[in-house]
């Protein structure tokens, strides 16, 4: 993905967290625990979304 956007973390379950992965499978960035979101949220580079 490249650009700007936003994102929303409403996880119910486990920690509640999100990790974003590059193309390599290097980690970027991890959301704080759910409910949080990012209205300006930064995408580029963001290849892999897993919910931990």
């Amino acid at each position: 993905m490249t650009g700007s956007g936003w994102w929303v973390n409403d996880l119910k379950q486990g920690t509640r967290k999100v990790k974003m992965y590059d193309y390599g499978y290097n980690l970027i960035y991890t959301t704080p625990a759910s409910p949080y979101s990012d209205w300006t949220a930064d995408w580029t580079d963001v290849y892999h979304i897993y919910a931990c």
